[in-house]
C-alpha cells in the first residue's frame, strides 16, 4: 500500500492488482469523495494495492457445521459405546447373580435339575465358587461389594452341599468349617486390636521416625526397607500378622490421600514378601507347618534349602520394579516420610509398642510351649496390652483428655473393619464347603494325573492352583498321594515353597492378600494389574533358583 500526503484535503484512489501471465494487470477505480457538497479533485493521490490471492476464504456456516460434526461424531460414538458397555455389564451382573440365586432356590426346594444331581454337584459347586470369584474380581465394574458376593457364594455352596448329606453329617462338616473360620477370625480380631492400640498410643510414630532416618528422605527406599522387614517378621510370626503390622506402619509413613495408590502398590509387595518369608520357616506358613508336623520336612533342612529361593522370589520382582517403574516423588513430599512425635511424652508409646510387639512375637513360641492354637496366643497378647493400657491411664482419665478416650482398647475394637471379617468368613466357609465335598482333593488328583509325578511340575502346578483356592486341602491331598516320598525330598520342599508363595499370584490366594484387600481397600483388578506380573516372575525365579541350587549341591 502506498500513502502519499498531498496539499489540501486528501483524495482516495483504490487500485486492485492481480498477477497474470504477462505481468501485472491493473484495474483502477477512482473514488472522488464529496466534501461539503462539492466535488473536488485532489492535487495528489493516495492509492493502495490489495493482493486478493492472499485474502483468506470467508468463514461460512457450512464449514463451521462440518467442524462441529467432526468433533461430535466421535463423542457420540464414545457415549454409545459406554451405553453398550453399561448394558453388557448389567447383563453380566444379572446372569451371574441370577445363576447363584437359581442354584440356591433349586437346592432349597429340591429341584431335580441335572446340575444338582449327585454326580454333578461337585462341578456345580466349583462353578458357583468361580462365579463368586468373578464377582469379586470385577467388583468396581459390576458395583456389588465383594463381601456380599462371597457371602452369597458361601450360602449357595452349603445349601447345595446339604442336598447330598444328612443333617448330622452336614452339621459335622459345618462345625469343621466353623472351627477353621473361628480360628482365623479369633486370630485376626485380637491382632488387629493390638495393632490399632499401638497406633492409638503413638507407638508406630517412633517406628516411622526410625524408618525415616533409615530411608533418609528417599522415598524409593521405603519399598525395599518394608519388604525386608516383612520378610524377616513373617518368618518369626506368620504372614497374616506381618502384613497387618507392616501395612499399619506404611499408613503412618504415607498418610496422605494422594499416597493411596502408592500404598496399594507397596502393599502388594508386602504380601509377596510375607508369603515368601513364611515359606522357608517351619512356623511362618500353615502349609510349611503342616509338612513339618507330618515329618515330611525338617526344620534345619528347610531353612537351609529354601531361604535363598525365597529371597530370590522377593528380590527379583523388587529389583525389576525399582528399575523399570516410575517410583519417585517431588522433593516437597518427602516431609511425609517422618511423622512427628506425639505431643505427649513418647515414653508411653514406646512402652506399648515394645510390649505389644513382643507379645505378637511370643505367639509362635507360646504355641510350641503350651501346645495351644495360635489364636489363643494372640488373645493372650491382646489381654496383656489391654491390661497395660488400663494401668497406664489414670482412673478418671485426664482433664479434657479426648486423646485418652480414643486410645483405649475398647475404641480400638470399635475401629475394626467388620466387612473385612465377614469377607474372611465367606472365603473360608466357601473353601470349607468345597473341601467337605471333595472338590479340592479331586482337583489336586486331576492336576497330578495331568502333569505326571515329577516333583518340580507337580509342586509348581499345585502352587499356581493355590492362588485361586485354599492351599491347605491341596497340600493334604499331595501328602495322601505321595506318602512314600522321602523326607526333605525335592517334592516336599518345593511343595512348601510353591504352596506358600503361589498364593501371591492372586489377592485371594492367601490370608495376607485378603487382609491387604480389606485394610487398604485394594480391588482385585488393582492387585492383578500392579502385583501379579511381578509375583509371577518371582514365583518362577525362585523355582529355577532352587533347581539350580539342588543341581549344584548334588541333591538332585
Amino acid at each position: 500500500a502506498v500513502y502519499r500526503m498531498g496539499e489540501g484535503r486528501p483524495s482516495f484512489r483504490g487500485r486492485q492488482t492481480g498477477m497474470g501471465e504477462g505481468g501485472v494487470e491493473e484495474q483502477q477505480s477512482r473514488v472522488t469523495p464529496t466534501v461539503l457538497g462539492r466535488s473536488r479533485s485532489p492535487p495528489q493521490r493516495v492509492s493502495f494495492s490489495v493482493d486478493m490471492s492472499q485474502a483468506p476464504e470467508p468463514r461460512c456456516h457450512p464449514r463451521k457445521t462440518r467442524s462441529i460434526s467432526s468433533v461430535m461424531v466421535p463423542v457420540c460414538g464414545m457415549l454409545a459405546s459406554f451405553k453398550k458397555l453399561q448394558t453388557w455389564v448389567g447383563l453380566a451382573k444379572t446372569l451371574l447373580l441370577g445363576f447363584q440365586f437359581a442354584v440356591l432356590l433349586g437346592a432349597m426346594i429340591g429341584h431335580q435339575h441335572p446340575l444338582l444331581e449327585i454326580d454333578n454337584r461337585g462341578t456345580t459347586m466349583g462353578i458357583v465358587f468361580a462365579v463368586g470369584l468373578v464377582l469379586v474380581a470385577f467388583e468396581e465394574l459390576i458395583g456389588v461389594h465383594k463381601t456380599a458376593s462371597v457371602l452369597l457364594a458361601c450360602v449357595c455352596l452349603w445349601t447345595v452341599r446339604s442336598t447330598a448329606e444328612g443333617e448330622e453329617d452336614l452339621l459335622a462338616e459345618l462345625r469343621h468349617g466353623i472351627d477353621e473360620t473361628g480360628a482365623i477370625i479369633l486370630f485376626l480380631l485380637p491382632a488387629m486390636a493390638v495393632v490399632e492400640t499401638i497406633d492409638g498410643r503413638g507407638g508406630f510414630r517412633v517406628v516411622t521416625k526410625v524408618l525415616g532416618i533409615v530411608v533418609q528422605g528417599n522415598r524409593p527406599r521405603i519399598l525395599p526397607v518394608l519388604c525386608v522387614l516383612t520378610f524377616l517378621l513373617s518368618a518369626v510370626v506368620d504372614n497374616l500378622t506381618a502384613t497387618i503390622v507392616v501395612v499399619s506402619i506404611t499408613r503412618k509413613m504415607l498418610p496422605s490421600e494422594s499416597d493411596t495408590k502408592l500404598r496399594s502398590t507397596i502393599g502388594g509387595f508386602v504380601v509377596l514378601a510375607a508369603n515368601a518369608g513364611g515359606a522357608w520357616s517351619p512356623v511362618g506358613d500353615v502349609t510349611t507347618t503342616m509338612l513339618w508336623m507330618d515329618d515330611k520336612i525338617t526344620g534345619a533342612a528347610t531353612v537351609k534349602d529354601l531361604i535363598l529361593p525365597s529371597v530370590v522370589c522377593t528380590g527379583v520382582p523388587l529389583l525389576l520394579f525399582l528399575l523399570f517403574s516410575k517410583f519417585s516423588v517431588e522433593p516437597e513430599d518427602n516431609e511425609q516420610l517422618v511423622m512427628p512425635i506425639d505431643e505427649r511424652s513418647p515414653a508411653a508409646g514406646i512402652v506399648v509398642f515394645c510390649v505389644g510387639f513382643s507379645s505378637i512375637l511370643f505367639v509362635p513360641f507360646f504355641r510350641v510351649i503350651a501346645g495351644v492354637p495360635p489364636y489363643i496366643g494372640m488373645i493372650l497378647a491382646l489381654s496383656v496390652v489391654w491390661i497395660l493400657c488400663d494401668c497406664m491411664d489414670p482412673p478418671g482419665g485426664v482433664p479434657g483428655g479426648k486423646m485418652v478416650q480414643a486410645e483405649r482398647v475398647t475404641e480400638s475394637l470399635r475401629r475394626v473393619d467388620i466387612p473385612s471379617l465377614l469377607f474372611f468368613t465367606g472365603i473360608i466357609m466357601s473353601v470349607a464347603a468345597l473341601d467337605s465335598a471333595g472338590v479340592l482333593q479331586s482337583l489336586a488328583k486331576w492336576l497330578t494325573e495331568q502333569v505326571g509325578s515329577g516333583a518340580e511340575i507337580t509342586a509348581t502346578v499345585l502352587g499356581m492352583a493355590s492362588a485361586a483356592v485354599d492351599n491347605v486341602p491341596l497340600v493334604e491331598a499331595t501328602i495322601d498321594m505321595f506318602h512314600d516320598a522321602p523326607t526333605d525330598g525335592r517334592l516336599w520342599q518345593l511343595t512348601a515353597y510353591c504352596a506358600g508363595t503361589g498364593g501371591s499370584l492372586l489377592p485371594v490366594g492367601s490370608v495376607a492378600g485378603v487382609a491387604l484387600m480389606n485394610l487398604e481397600q485394594v480391588s482385585f483388578m488393582t492387585y492383578l494389574r500392579n502385583t501379579t506380573p511381578y509375583a509371577t516372575v518371582g514365583y518362577f525365579s525362585g523355582i529355577a533358583f532352587y533347581m539350580c541350587q539342588t543341581w549344584l549341591l548334588g541333591n538332585g
